[in-house]
């Protein structure tokens, strides 16, 4: 007897080492800036505070140690895809979460760019987070409407989450949507980096 699992959605989780040193640079920074900004329109949160749509001028968190980042994300990706690979990183940005703040189901598909030059995954750094108190992402089944009319529905759950640890790295589909639910109190701000990839190379294969 065989148990055959057919595409099969992939969830690459891995941590990045020098979480603790990114975490105390970042952080305080992260946290002065935060006051500075706005919820993006067309979210229907009503209290993440996040760098989505441009970090406040004076308080560049993420633009200042970009390369940082990415030399730490690298040794990530480098576990993740097993060819010798490229890519770009589109839009990065970060979330704070307080007390209560959570985040609406959505995915991270840019229509109409994204029609054009697709990217292919999302990234998520835990850098600052409380084991005890918050809450990781929530994934949902991409085909959870189609079960809806099937008998295993009853057998399979529509959301799933992951064990997250902070210092946590993870990548995923664009199209996989996911949502934060509301946070307890913490002493740790929950805080979280995001961004796109797109492969321009993997392996023999070079995007066009």
């Amino acid at each position: 007897m065989r148990s055959i699992e057919l595409f099969p959605v992939v969830v690459y989780q891995s941590e990045v080492k020098n979480n603790s040193e990114l975490k105390e640079l970042l952080v305080p920074k992260i946290l002065e800036a935060s006051n500075s900004l706005e919820i993006p329109e067309g979210w229907a949160t009503t209290s993440i505070k996040t760098s989505w749509s441009g970090e406040p001028k004076g308080k560049e968190v993420i633009s200042e140690y970009r390369d940082q980042l990415y030399d730490s994300y690298r040794k990530c990706f480098d576990e993740f895809i097993d060819r010798k690979y490229e890519l770009e990183v589109g839009n990065i940005w970060y979330n704070l979460y307080d007390q209560n703040s959570y985040q609406e189901l959505h995915d991270h598909i840019t229509p109409p760019e994204y029609l054009k030059t697709p990217d292919h995954f999302s990234c998520i750094h835990f850098l600052s987070y409380d084991e005890e108190c918050h809450t990781s992402p929530e994934f949902r089944d991409p085909i959870s409407s189609i079960r809806g009319i099937c008998f295993d529905s009853d057998y399979i759950s529509e959301y799933a989450e992951l064990n997250i640890r902070e210092g946590d790295f993870l990548m995923f589909p664009t199209y996989l949507a996911h949502r934060v639910i509301p946070q307890k109190v913490s002493d740790i701000p929950r805080i979280t980096i995001s961004f796109n990839i797109k492969l321009t190379r993997y392996g023999n294969v070079i995007a066009s």
